[in-house]
């Protein structure tokens, strides 16, 4: 991408990603128990919990990688991006478990590695 296109600070970057990302997360993760509880019909909880957790780890599993290229295809540094977007939450640090499960295809992988590469 063009430099000139660059125009996004990193600090907006991760806040939108907050919102794109965790917003989401945390809708998915408490709103059925509370949905649940909502109707009176708490002998579900033990079925909703673990689905609400799995449909939640699924969604940042899959858009993080996509919000993390769009960001790096918008900012000037890719680090400056990841480090706040660690300290924010939004990601976890790499080579852990947790990044490990991030859902992205081979081509998604070689994008991030070029714009990681190409960025301070």
């Amino acid at each position: 991408m063009n430099e000139s296109k660059r125009f996004l600070s990193a600090s907006k970057a991760v806040a939108i990603g907050s919102l794109i990302v965790n917003l989401p997360v945390f809708a998915l993760l408490f709103g059925p128990a509370l949905a649940t509880m909502s109707i009176g019909r708490q002998d579900l909880m033990v079925l909703v919990l673990p689905l609400s957790f799995v449909a939640a780890w699924g969604w940042w599993s899959f858009s993080v990688p996509r919000w993390r290229l769009w960001a790096y295809e918008r900012v000037e540094s890719t680090s400056e991006v990841y480090q706040k977007a660690i300290a924010a939450g939004l990601v976890w640090r790499k080579g852990s478990f947790f990044e490990r499960t991030e859902i992205k295809s081979l081509a998604q992988r070689q994008r991030q590695a070029q714009l990681e590469q190409g960025s301070p």
